[in-house]
């Protein structure tokens, strides 16, 4: 088995994290759970790009209530709000 990456290593955890989180038997838990869970993702997206303060808030905003990306300086592939994963 090959060399692991600290990205992967991050993501695997992040997985299990999400599938403790649908396990709730809770729909309300399950909710609150996932915002959090998508604010965190977000949040080490960032920071891994090196995001301005600024730039570090409005992905925040964009990805827990849906407010458009900022269109200039967005690396792909970060974590994008729902409306944008449903185009």
């Amino acid at each position: 088995m090959g060399l692991v990456s600290r990205e992967q290593r991050i993501n695997e955890h992040l997985a299990r994290l999400q599938l403790h989180i649908e396990r709730s038997h809770c729909a309300e838990t399950r909710r609150h759970n996932r915002a959090f869970l998508r604010g965190v993702r977000v949040a080490l997206w960032c920071l891994s790009m090196r995001m301005t303060p600024a730039q570090i808030d409005q992905e925040l905003r964009a990805e827990l209530f849906g407010t458009p990306p900022p269109s200039v300086g967005r690396a792909t592939p970060g974590p994008r709000p729902r409306a944008e994963i449903a185009e």
